[in-house]
Protein backbone atom coordinates (compact mmCIF):
# COMPACT_ATOMS: atom_id res chain seq x y z
CA UNK A 1 0.00 0.00 0.00
CA UNK A 2 1.45 3.29 -0.94
CA UNK A 3 1.61 5.97 1.53
CA UNK A 4 -0.05 9.41 0.91
CA UNK A 5 1.88 12.38 1.98
CA UNK A 6 -0.30 15.51 3.42
CA UNK A 7 1.63 18.21 1.31
CA UNK A 8 0.57 20.76 3.66
CA UNK A 9 1.28 18.93 7.00
CA UNK A 10 -2.30 19.08 8.03
CA UNK A 11 -4.27 16.71 10.23
CA UNK A 12 -7.25 15.69 8.71
CA UNK A 13 -10.92 16.40 9.79
CA UNK A 14 -12.01 12.48 10.61
CA UNK A 15 -15.51 14.15 10.71
CA UNK A 16 -16.23 16.75 8.45
CA UNK A 17 -19.53 16.20 8.58
CA UNK A 18 -20.09 16.60 12.02
CA UNK A 19 -18.51 20.14 11.84
CA UNK A 20 -20.32 21.25 8.93
CA UNK A 21 -23.44 20.32 10.99
CA UNK A 22 -22.18 21.65 14.45
CA UNK A 23 -21.70 25.39 11.93
CA UNK A 24 -25.00 24.42 10.25
CA UNK A 25 -26.86 24.78 13.72
CA UNK A 26 -24.62 27.65 14.63
CA UNK A 27 -26.43 29.38 11.57
CA UNK A 28 -29.57 28.31 12.64
CA UNK A 29 -29.02 29.33 16.09
CA UNK A 30 -28.23 32.99 14.45
CA UNK A 31 -31.07 33.19 12.71
CA UNK A 32 -33.82 32.28 14.60
CA UNK A 33 -32.06 35.07 17.53
CA UNK A 34 -32.59 37.76 14.04
CA UNK A 35 -36.22 36.19 13.96
CA UNK A 36 -36.49 37.07 18.25
CA UNK A 37 -35.25 40.48 17.58
CA UNK A 38 -37.62 41.47 14.81
CA UNK A 39 -40.12 40.29 16.58
CA UNK A 40 -39.37 42.46 19.65
CA UNK A 41 -38.78 44.93 16.97
CA UNK A 42 -42.22 44.51 15.86
CA UNK A 43 -44.19 44.41 19.00
CA UNK A 44 -42.14 47.96 19.87
CA UNK A 45 -43.93 49.58 16.29
CA UNK A 46 -47.02 48.18 17.28
CA UNK A 47 -47.16 49.55 20.89
CA UNK A 48 -45.99 53.40 18.85
CA UNK A 49 -48.37 53.03 15.97
CA UNK A 50 -51.12 52.27 18.97
CA UNK A 51 -50.03 55.25 21.45
CA UNK A 52 -49.85 57.59 17.89
CA UNK A 53 -53.47 56.71 17.16
CA UNK A 54 -54.47 57.29 20.61
CA UNK A 55 -53.37 60.76 20.72
CA UNK A 56 -54.04 60.94 16.81
CA UNK A 57 -50.31 61.88 15.91
CA UNK A 58 -50.90 61.19 12.18
CA UNK A 59 -47.28 61.25 11.38
CA UNK A 60 -45.87 58.76 13.89
CA UNK A 61 -48.77 56.86 12.67
CA UNK A 62 -47.67 56.96 9.38
CA UNK A 63 -44.16 56.20 10.38
CA UNK A 64 -44.77 53.34 12.71
CA UNK A 65 -47.11 51.87 9.61
CA UNK A 66 -44.06 52.41 7.18
CA UNK A 67 -41.70 50.61 9.83
CA UNK A 68 -43.88 47.67 10.44
CA UNK A 69 -43.69 46.78 6.67
CA UNK A 70 -40.30 47.08 6.44
CA UNK A 71 -39.88 44.92 9.52
CA UNK A 72 -42.56 42.15 8.08
CA UNK A 73 -40.22 41.99 5.22
CA UNK A 74 -37.43 41.42 6.99
CA UNK A 75 -38.84 38.57 9.01
CA UNK A 76 -40.16 36.85 5.22
CA UNK A 77 -36.13 37.32 4.41
CA UNK A 78 -35.31 35.33 7.64
CA UNK A 79 -37.78 32.93 7.76
CA UNK A 80 -36.87 32.12 3.74
CA UNK A 81 -33.34 31.80 5.20
CA UNK A 82 -34.05 29.94 8.21
CA UNK A 83 -35.95 27.23 5.69
CA UNK A 84 -33.15 27.39 3.70
CA UNK A 85 -31.04 26.44 6.15
CA UNK A 86 -33.27 23.46 7.72
CA UNK A 87 -33.00 22.03 4.24
CA UNK A 88 -29.31 22.27 4.10
CA UNK A 89 -29.19 20.31 7.64
CA UNK A 90 -31.08 17.17 5.48
CA UNK A 91 -34.60 18.62 6.70
CA UNK A 92 -37.24 19.77 4.54
CA UNK A 93 -37.75 23.46 4.00
CA UNK A 94 -41.22 23.34 4.51
CA UNK A 95 -40.99 21.76 7.74
CA UNK A 96 -40.78 23.15 11.29
CA UNK A 97 -37.59 22.51 13.65
CA UNK A 98 -40.29 20.18 15.52
CA UNK A 99 -41.08 18.02 12.62
CA UNK A 100 -36.89 17.71 11.87
CA UNK A 101 -36.72 16.87 15.78
CA UNK A 102 -38.90 14.23 15.65
CA UNK A 103 -38.52 12.85 11.86
CA UNK A 104 -34.23 12.39 12.70
CA UNK A 105 -34.95 10.72 16.14
CA UNK A 106 -32.18 13.36 17.58
CA UNK A 107 -32.72 16.57 20.03
CA UNK A 108 -31.69 19.69 18.43
CA UNK A 109 -28.94 20.94 20.11
CA UNK A 110 -29.49 23.26 23.16
CA UNK A 111 -28.83 26.61 21.87
CA UNK A 112 -31.07 26.17 18.94
CA UNK A 113 -33.91 24.89 21.30
CA UNK A 114 -33.30 28.13 23.87
CA UNK A 115 -33.40 30.27 20.32
CA UNK A 116 -36.39 28.83 19.19
CA UNK A 117 -38.24 28.87 22.60
CA UNK A 118 -37.64 33.11 22.49
CA UNK A 119 -38.33 33.26 18.75
CA UNK A 120 -41.74 31.58 19.99
CA UNK A 121 -42.41 33.55 23.19
CA UNK A 122 -41.65 37.02 20.73
CA UNK A 123 -43.89 36.03 17.87
CA UNK A 124 -46.48 35.03 20.26
CA UNK A 125 -46.10 38.85 22.23
CA UNK A 126 -45.90 40.63 18.48
CA UNK A 127 -49.17 38.90 17.47
CA UNK A 128 -50.63 39.59 20.46
CA UNK A 129 -49.92 43.67 19.82
CA UNK A 130 -51.00 42.95 16.18
CA UNK A 131 -54.46 41.63 17.13
CA UNK A 132 -54.60 45.03 19.44
CA UNK A 133 -53.97 47.05 16.93
CA UNK A 134 -56.19 45.44 14.78
CA UNK A 135 -59.09 46.36 17.02
CA UNK A 136 -57.81 49.77 17.84
CA UNK A 137 -57.32 50.93 14.08
CA UNK A 138 -60.91 49.54 13.43
CA UNK A 139 -62.25 51.54 16.13
CA UNK A 140 -60.69 54.07 15.23
CA UNK A 141 -61.63 54.31 11.58
CA UNK A 142 -65.56 53.88 13.52
CA UNK A 143 -65.53 56.69 15.39
CA UNK A 144 -63.89 58.89 12.72
CA UNK A 145 -66.26 57.99 10.26
CA UNK A 146 -69.42 57.82 12.90
CA UNK A 147 -68.37 61.55 13.54
CA UNK A 148 -67.93 62.55 10.20
CA UNK A 149 -71.03 61.66 9.18
CA UNK A 150 -72.36 63.52 12.61
CA UNK A 151 -71.04 66.33 11.33
CA UNK A 152 -72.09 66.71 7.87
CA UNK A 153 -75.63 64.75 8.48
CA UNK A 154 -76.47 68.21 11.37
CA UNK A 155 -75.66 70.78 8.55
CA UNK A 156 -78.11 72.90 7.33
CA UNK A 157 -79.74 72.15 3.66
CA UNK A 158 -78.14 75.21 2.79
CA UNK A 159 -74.61 74.28 2.77
CA UNK A 160 -72.34 76.70 2.76
CA UNK A 161 -70.46 76.01 -0.59
CA UNK A 162 -69.77 77.82 -3.07
CA UNK A 163 -72.44 77.92 -6.12
CA UNK A 164 -73.40 79.14 -9.09
CA UNK A 165 -75.26 82.42 -9.03
CA UNK A 166 -77.04 84.67 -11.70
CA UNK A 167 -75.14 87.87 -12.37
CA UNK A 168 -77.88 89.95 -13.25
CA UNK A 169 -78.19 93.46 -12.59
CA UNK A 170 -80.61 93.07 -9.81
CA UNK A 171 -77.97 91.18 -7.53
CA UNK A 172 -75.65 93.56 -8.00
CA UNK A 173 -75.60 95.71 -5.02
CA UNK A 174 -74.73 99.15 -4.17
CA UNK A 175 -71.15 100.68 -5.07
CA UNK A 176 -70.71 97.31 -6.73
CA UNK A 177 -69.42 96.89 -10.44
CA UNK A 178 -70.24 93.75 -12.98
CA UNK A 179 -67.91 92.65 -14.73
CA UNK A 180 -68.25 90.00 -17.82
CA UNK A 181 -64.44 89.60 -19.31
CA UNK A 182 -63.86 86.52 -20.96
CA UNK A 183 -59.80 85.92 -20.60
Amino acid sequence: MARVENPRNTIRDPNPGARDEAAGFAALTGTLEEESRLMRELTEALLKQRAAVASRDVETVDTETTHITRVLEEVGKTQARRQEMLRALGGDARSSLRDMESRTGVPLPPSVQHARAGLAQAAREANHQLVINDAVLRRAVETETDFLKTVFSSLEAESPSYRPRSHGAAEAGPGSVLLNKVA
